[in-house]
Protein backbone atom coordinates (compact mmCIF):
# COMPACT_ATOMS: atom_id res chain seq x y z
CA UNK A 1 0.00 0.00 0.00
CA UNK A 2 1.10 3.17 -0.84
CA UNK A 3 0.36 6.13 1.63
CA UNK A 4 1.71 10.47 1.07
CA UNK A 5 1.59 13.15 3.99
CA UNK A 6 2.03 16.64 2.57
CA UNK A 7 3.72 19.18 5.00
CA UNK A 8 4.60 22.48 3.85
CA UNK A 9 7.65 21.43 2.96
CA UNK A 10 7.66 17.61 2.90
CA UNK A 11 6.15 14.80 1.10
CA UNK A 12 6.45 12.01 3.46
CA UNK A 13 5.75 8.77 1.51
CA UNK A 14 5.80 5.40 2.50
CA UNK A 15 5.63 2.21 0.09
CA UNK A 16 6.80 -1.07 2.06
CA UNK A 17 9.31 -1.48 3.18
CA UNK A 18 10.74 2.37 2.66
CA UNK A 19 10.06 5.61 3.74
CA UNK A 20 10.83 8.32 1.87
CA UNK A 21 11.10 11.77 2.69
CA UNK A 22 10.96 14.12 -0.19
CA UNK A 23 11.38 18.25 -0.17
CA UNK A 24 7.80 19.13 -1.22
CA UNK A 25 9.24 22.47 -3.33
CA UNK A 26 12.42 21.02 -5.23
CA UNK A 27 10.96 16.89 -5.88
CA UNK A 28 14.46 15.69 -4.14
CA UNK A 29 14.34 12.78 -2.09
CA UNK A 30 16.40 13.86 1.05
CA UNK A 31 15.85 10.92 3.40
CA UNK A 32 15.06 7.43 3.09
CA UNK A 33 14.30 5.09 5.60
CA UNK A 34 13.50 1.04 6.03
CA UNK A 35 10.99 -0.24 8.29
CA UNK A 36 11.32 -3.72 9.58
CA UNK A 37 7.94 -4.76 11.50
CA UNK A 38 8.79 -6.10 15.26
CA UNK A 39 6.85 -6.77 18.45
CA UNK A 40 4.79 -3.84 19.18
CA UNK A 41 5.31 -1.46 16.41
CA UNK A 42 8.09 -1.27 13.44
CA UNK A 43 11.96 -0.34 14.41
CA UNK A 44 14.23 1.40 11.95
CA UNK A 45 17.22 -0.77 10.29
CA UNK A 46 18.96 1.18 7.42
CA UNK A 47 18.52 5.01 6.77
CA UNK A 48 20.19 7.09 4.04
CA UNK A 49 20.55 10.73 3.55
CA UNK A 50 20.81 12.35 -0.08
CA UNK A 51 24.77 13.45 -0.26
CA UNK A 52 23.70 15.43 -3.80
CA UNK A 53 25.17 18.78 -2.86
CA UNK A 54 23.27 20.05 -5.58
CA UNK A 55 19.57 18.84 -4.20
CA UNK A 56 20.65 18.87 -0.13
CA UNK A 57 23.09 20.96 1.70
CA UNK A 58 23.81 18.59 4.25
CA UNK A 59 26.97 16.83 5.33
CA UNK A 60 26.48 16.11 8.90
CA UNK A 61 25.36 12.44 9.79
CA UNK A 62 23.91 13.60 13.42
CA UNK A 63 22.15 16.85 11.96
CA UNK A 64 20.40 14.07 9.90
CA UNK A 65 19.53 12.00 12.86
CA UNK A 66 18.02 14.58 14.50
CA UNK A 67 16.40 16.01 11.59
CA UNK A 68 14.64 12.46 10.79
CA UNK A 69 13.75 12.14 14.18
CA UNK A 70 11.86 14.86 14.30
CA UNK A 71 10.68 14.52 11.08
CA UNK A 72 9.36 11.36 12.25
CA UNK A 73 8.29 12.51 15.47
CA UNK A 74 5.98 15.22 14.95
CA UNK A 75 4.65 14.54 11.73
CA UNK A 76 3.81 10.54 12.24
CA UNK A 77 3.92 10.02 15.63
CA UNK A 78 2.00 13.35 16.38
CA UNK A 79 4.63 13.81 19.36
CA UNK A 80 5.64 17.35 19.52
CA UNK A 81 9.51 18.22 20.08
CA UNK A 82 9.42 22.07 19.22
CA UNK A 83 11.91 23.27 16.40
CA UNK A 84 15.11 21.23 15.38
CA UNK A 85 18.18 23.12 16.44
CA UNK A 86 21.66 22.48 14.10
CA UNK A 87 23.64 25.45 15.52
CA UNK A 88 27.08 24.03 16.21
CA UNK A 89 29.17 24.69 19.18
Amino acid sequence: MDDCLRTDRWHILFKDPWLTFVRSWTGFCVYKVRLEVSDGGCKIVQAFASRDAKQYGGTDAQDDVGILSFLIDEFLLGRERGPVSMAKP
